[in-house]
This record gives C-alpha cells, sequence and structure tokens, in this order.
C-alpha cells in the first residue's frame, strides 16, 4: 500500500514500515512457506509490511502448547526453547530456534489457516525481538481483492486511522465524497488550516513547497508524488495546524474526501479513539503475560492435561441460577481448587435455552483473558452437563460480603472502579455484558473483584431487544423494549455503586413485584440517603441517567474515560489497579478475612437422553 504523507513526511512510514534487512530476513524466512510461495509480488510485500515487531524477555512464553495461535512468527534475534507435553509427564525441550543458525527461523505457521491448538510451547530462552503476523491480517491480504474494495484498504494504512474498526473503515469510506480536479488545480494550499483528508482514487498529484511563504518571486519545488491508491492530509482529522505543502493536481485527478468536523461528527474526536485503544491493548498485552505467566508457574498446567470433569469434587456453591451453577470444584488428584461454571443439559432444554447458552459459550471464547473477566482455562460436556473451568479462585459472590452492613465509600469506589475495567475489556472487545448485579460479580482471596456471568453477554451488533438481566439493575430502555446499546451495562453499574453503599437497590422495595420494579425504574424516582456524599450523587446521577446518549461512559469504551476521571473516582490509581499492584480497601480485607467460606453444595443434575447436537460447539 501507497504511503502518502503531507508535511514532508516522507520517512514516517507507520508502525508497520520494516527495514531492508527484515524484508531480506522475511523473503528468506518464508521461502519454503507453502502460504507465502503461493501469493504475487506485491501481495507478499504486502503482507511483509503487515508483520509487527514484538519484543521478549528471557522466560516470556510466546507460544502455549494446546492453546489457539493466532500469530506466525520469524525470530529476528534471541533464543528460544521448544516444549513438549505429553499427558501429565514433565515438558520436554525438543528444540531451539535462534537466529544465530545462518538460516532464519520462523514457527507457528499453521495459525495462518486457523485457530488450530498449539502443537507446543515456545519460551523465550533470551531477551530477543520476534515479527510476527496475525492470521486476521494475513488473509485481508489474500481476500484484499473481495470486500472490503480499494478505499478500506487504504484507510486500513493510514497510521491516524489504526483505532478504527473494520466497520468503521467501511463507514468512514462510504461518507468519503468523490471530487475531481483538473490538471494544475490546488487541492490543497501550504500555510492553509488543514480541514480535509483526502484518497487518491485515480490520477496523480504533486506536492510542492516554498522555502519562505512570504516570498512572491520563489517558485514552490516539487518534493513527493502521490499516486492512486495513495493518501494524503490525514493531519487534518486530528488537527487544524498549517497545512506544509502544495498538493498540485498533475493531470486530471478524482480524490475522495472527508473534513474533520464530519468524522466528529459521526465518530467523536480521533486522537481520544487512538488514546483510549492503545490504552487498552497495552492493558490486553500485560494481562496475558501475568497470566500466562501465572498459569505455568501456579500447578495449573492441570488445566492443560485430559482430566476429566469426574475427578473434580465439588466444594462449594458461589451462586446459581435456573439452570445453571457457579462451584468451587477440587481435582481430587492434586487438590487443586477451580472455579467452575456447570450448566445442567436437561434444564437447558426444558427451559428452551439452547441458543443462550451457545451464545454465551461463543462470547467467553472470543474473549482475551483479564483480571476482571477471568478466561476459561477448559470446557467439558457430557449428556449431563456442560462445564467451563475459569482462570480464577472464587472467594464469594459480592453479595455475601454486603451484610450486615453496607461497604463504606472507599470500598465501594474500590469494587466499582475493578467493574469499571472489567466493562470496559468488554466493551472495547465488542460485547454488552447485560448481567452486572452483585450475585453475579465473584470477589477472590486477594480482594479481586471479576464479572463471571455470561448468561446475557452478546456480541455488539448494533441494538439489542430482549429484556434479560436481573430486574433491579435494569436500564429504562432495556425494560421499554426501545433497543440498547452497552451503555445499559453503565445504568447497572450505577444500580450496583447505589446498593454497595446503602444496602438496597435505588428502584426496588422490599416485597415489590417486577412491574413495580419497573414502573419505578421508568419513572426513575431517585432519592438518596443522607450520608452519600455530593461526589457519589453526582455520578450516580449521570450513570443513572435516563437518556442512555447521555449517560456517563455509555458512548462506546473510548468514552469511559470521562467515568474513569469523575471526582467520585479521584483516589483511583486506574494504572495500578490495572496491575495488579493495588492493595485493596481495608473495608474489603476485613470482610475477606471474616468471611466463614461458602456453604457446601452438590451439583447432580439428572442425564439428558436427547439430541445433544446444538452443544456441538460448546
Amino acid at each position: 500500500g501507497g504511503m502518502g504523507g503531507e508535511e514532508g513526511e516522507v520517512e514516517g512510514q507507520g508502525p508497520w514500515w520494516r527495514t531492508p534487512e527484515e524484508i531480506r530476513l522475511l523473503s528468506t524466512a518464508t521461502a519454503a512457506n507453502f502460504l507465502f510461495t503461493s501469493m504475487t509480488e506485491s501481495e507478499r510485500s504486502d503482507a511483509f509490511s503487515l508483520f509487527e515487531r514484538l519484543a521478549v524477555k528471557a522466560g516470556d512464553v510466546v507460544v502455549k502448547q494446546a492453546e489457539p495461535g493466532d500469530f506466525y512468527f520469524v525470530v529476528l534475534s534471541g533464543q528460544y526453547d521448544v516444549f513438549v507435553q505429553a499427558g501429565l509427564d514433565p515438558p520436554l525441550l525438543v528444540h531451539t530456534y535462534s537466529s544465530a543458525s545462518g538460516q532464519p527461523a520462523s514457527f507457528g505457521e499453521l495459525a495462518l489457516l486457523y485457530n488450530k491448538p498449539r502443537a507446543a510451547t515456545v519460551m523465550a530462552r533470551t531477551d530477543g525481538q520476534l515479527l510476527r503476523l496475525h492470521r486476521s491480517t494475513f488473509r485481508s491480504v489474500v481476500a484484499a481483492g473481495g470486500q472490503p474494495g480499494p478505499t478500506v484498504r487504504t484507510l486500513r494504512g493510514v497510521e491516524v486511522l489504526q483505532c478504527l474498526s473494520i466497520t468503521q473503515l467501511q463507514r468512514l469510506a462510504e461518507m468519503m465524497d468523490e471530487v475531481t480536479y483538473e490538471d494544475g488545480s490546488y487541492v490543497i494550499r501550504q500555510g492553509e488550516e488543514g480541514r480535509d483528508f483526502f484518497v487518491i482514487s485515480a490520477g496523480e498529484v504533486s506536492c510542492t513547497v516554498k522555502k519562505n511563504l512570504a516570498n512572491q518571486d520563489e517558485q514552490a519545488k516539487e518534493v513527493l508524488r502521490l499516486y492512486a491508491g495513495q493518501y494524503f492530509g490525514e493531519r487534518a482529522l486530528l488537527t487544524s495546524a498549517k497545512r506544509a505543502a502544495n498538493v498540485v493536481a498533475a493531470g486530471r485527478v478524482t480524490l475522495l474526501a472527508i473534513s474533520r468536523s464530519r468524522f466528529e461528527a459521526v465518530f467523536g474526536p480521533l486522537q481520544d479513539i487512538i488514546d483510549s485503544e492503545a490504552a487498552w491493548k497495552e492493558a490486553v498485552a500485560m494481562q496475558r503475560e501475568v497470566l500466562s505467566r501465572k498459569t505455568m508457574a501456579s500447578g495449573l498446567q492441570v488445566a492443560q492435561a485430559q482430566f476429566s470433569l469426574e475427578e473434580l469434587s465439588a466444594r462449594g456453591l458461589l451462586s446459581s441460577t435456573d439452570c445453571s451453577a457457579l462451584m468451587l470444584m477440587e481435582h481430587k488428584a492434586s487438590e487443586e481448587v477451580y472455579t467452575v461454571r456447570v450448566t445442567s443439559v436437561a434444564d437447558v432444554v426444558s427451559l428452551g435455552k439452547q441458543g443462550v447458552v451457545m451464545r454465551s459459550r461463543d462470547v467467553t471464547r472470543s474473549l482475551e483473558p483479564s483480571f476482571f473477566v477471568p478466561g476459561v482455562l477448559k470446557s467439558f460436556k457430557d449428556n449431563r452437563v456442560l462445564a467451563e473451568v475459569l482462570m480464577t479462585v472464587g472467594l464469594c459472590t459480592l453479595d455475601c460480603l454486603m451484610s450486615p452492613l453496607p461497604f463504606d465509600e472507599a470500598s465501594a469506589v474500590y469494587i466499582a472502579a475493578s467493574l469499571v475495567l472489567g466493562l470496559e475489556h468488554l466493551h472495547w472487545s465488542g460485547v454488552i455484558y447485560r448481567g452486572l448485579c452483585a450475585h453475579s460479580v465473584v470477589v477472590t482471596e486477594g480482594g479481586q473483584v471479576q464479572l463471571v456471568d455470561f448468561r446475557f453477554a452478546r456480541r455488539n451488533e448494533g441494538r439489542a431487544f430482549t429484556l434479560c438481566g436481573s430486574p433491579e439493575y435494569l436500564a429504562p430502555e432495556v425494560v421499554e423494549g426501545r433497543g440498547h446499546t452497552e451503555s445499559a451495562d453503565l445504568w447497572a453499574l450505577g444500580v450496583l455503586i447505589y446498593c454497595l453503599m446503602s444496602g438496597e437497590t435505588p428502584f426496588a422495595s422490599p416485597g415489590d413485584d417486577e412491574l413495580r420494579i419497573y414502573r419505578r425504574i421508568v419513572s426513575r424516582h431517585l432519592a438518596f440517603p443522607h450520608h452519600f456524599s455530593p461526589a457519589a450523587r453526582d455520578l450516580l446521577e449521570r450513570l443513572l441517567h435516563p437518556d442512555p446518549a447521555a449517560r456517563l461512559g455509555g458512548q462506546g469504551p473510548a468514552s469511559l474515560r470521562h467515568l474513569k476521571r469523575h471526582p467520585w473516582f479521584a483516589a483511583v490509581n486506574w494504572d495500578a489497579l490495572l496491575e495488579h499492584r493495588y492493595l485493596p480497601p481495608p473495608g474489603i480485607r476485613e470482610r475477606i478475612y471474616n468471611f466463614e467460606g461458602v456453604a457446601y453444595a452438590h451439583f447432580d443434575p439428572r442425564t439428558y437422553e436427547g439430541d445433544m447436537s446444538w452443544a456441538n460447539n460448546f
């Protein structure tokens, strides 16, 4: 893809730019790889430019046996040990990749075809650098002839637009207007304020620069030519800084254009989206790294082994629903304790909830692991239960710690902040949670607050219309069936914060039936207990706002930064909380210390004799 650039940024080649040495290395490394040999020359150079550089430290796990793989790796520097583990035997060192061997090493190419579980674990023996290519990126190069079309391909190469999803880029491409300029006419004048961004659809332009704009006699000098498929003026989407060059039509040229004001009317300020997405991606990478190290260290290798559900015995019940339960279970042989989500097949079928169960499994499968939304280590099914072993050990659900007295405000702030990070992870991942309430949040012994109930979660594909979730927590637009988005999760957060500090939810009284609760929600009778601080009241007014579009943090994941900056959260160090370097407040530690433990319970559903093909992909 062509690199456009104004302000003479010819060397500003964007994050994907590869050095000539790297290109040579990639050519040699992929020479024997059938996926690359079948590509055209230009597809190959496109693919090479889309490898990203990854720095690793000694001991980092690059690839993990039995986990689905998404990346193909080429070694730039460093040494990498390959381990294979069979059954319960200790892992066996079978090979070491190194850049020193003369022939460039690469591994993981099957990941470019599909996310097959990795056959081995690869661990960095030394610090080093890798180049990696994601399957979807690779596929986009090969499939680029079909949809999404040449304009979207160009937009994907624009560095400042890397934060937009493919759907947003398609929308942007549709919004751009076609304009034609005759030979010699000025598209952009040096020194003017920048307002529009352009993609060249046909023809070419010349970029010229004057050293001194005030000097009438000086001739502008050509510094760059740009051709079809390239772009210029992209800084104008971020700022109205003066243009650094003239852009003049060289022959007749057809352009696609969009102004910053039109862009912001649809997407909001671009810089905000860039910053928020970058922060989230960094957070995901950090959490993935910490969790994979923890998994390697803590004997959770059991999860990689082929143990069956029979080898787990029930220890306690964290929570239950009409057809499922969240259990603490012990692996008899290793005495490891796991949190397991178990669902009764017979109950699911008799309630007609097959679709719901499979949709939530689909969501949990797609999520990157996070400290606030534990991933699924392993899943099982037989004709009695569907089970998911979670990457956490729950102590109890949040409601168990809420009596006899409500939480103090510092504890409520800590819990709410953790939930904000959980919702942020889900919303950036394109998921609406819809299940937030005190009995679906798990607290660990270390005081971590986690989202574990995905019964109501769904991919965010525009508005949803199902009435689901716990009645007291439903947003007015959900109750009214007007269609809801992730903004409904922020309303539920408001209800939960109110409940943490007062011991009851704002729209329900003891003995209420659901209809009475719904009526109160829609008419929004909101009264605060006298001990709520002014900051808490202000926050709740903004979260429990009847208009979903005006709700704090409800306009897409990037808008959650406004919520994090609210004065009620002033004491929160968001980075420390995200990085697990945060001691829970004394009010929470004390309650955890005094907690008696969850009641022992047995989950023993009956066998289901009917058709189970609906659960094939569980």
